[in-house]
């Protein structure tokens, strides 16, 4: 009965799954079809995107998570940008469409973009899930899905080829 969407964020944002329930496979082929990460990195387009979505399907009863996984610090949003989320994200607060929200950063150095990613998960309200966790290579990317699939309810299934 759970509803998913896949999302990409490069220079564009790419919706690769559309929010639909999640039928067995769709999801799985959709993450599969991902290739290596590299170019730019539009993480607050690609958030602002997901936040849309999840706006636009809100269905009351549904508890609305956005877990997003990046590997850079925002180099080519044009649409949204940490302020404009953060608002958004609070405007939401008693709206059925509020969201819970991970980021996991693997390898970001910059000090200035793990900053501007902590403002926008500490913008969730406290009812709700705003965390970010930060690994520095992919030897901990087990751990952190552990984490995140703890938070989600421990329903997360995440198998690594």
């Amino acid at each position: 009965r759970d509803f998913a969407a896949v999302l990409t964020f490069n220079a564009l944002v790419t919706v690769v799954q559309d929010l639909a329930r999640a039928r067995a496979g769709g999801v799985e082929r959709a993450i599969n079809s991902l290739t290596r990460p590299g170019g730019q990195t539009a993480l607050w387009d690609g958030l602002g995107r997901a936040l849309e979505i999840l706006a636009s399907q809100a269905a009351s009863g549904r508890d609305p998570w956005v877990v997003c996984v990046t590997d850079g610090a925002d180099n080519k949003s044009s649409s949204w940008n940490p302020k404009k989320l953060c608002k958004r994200i609070r405007s939401t607060r008693n709206a059925p469409h509020n969201v819970n929200l991970v980021i996991l950063s693997v390898g970001v150095d910059d000090r200035d973009a793990m900053a501007r990613m902590r403002r926008v998960v500490d913008s969730v309200d406290d009812a709700h899930v705003g965390e970010l966790i930060d690994i520095q290579s992919g030897s901990q990317i087990d751990d952190a899905f552990t984490r995140i699939s703890a938070l989600v309810g421990g329903n997360l299934q995440v198998q690594q080829y």
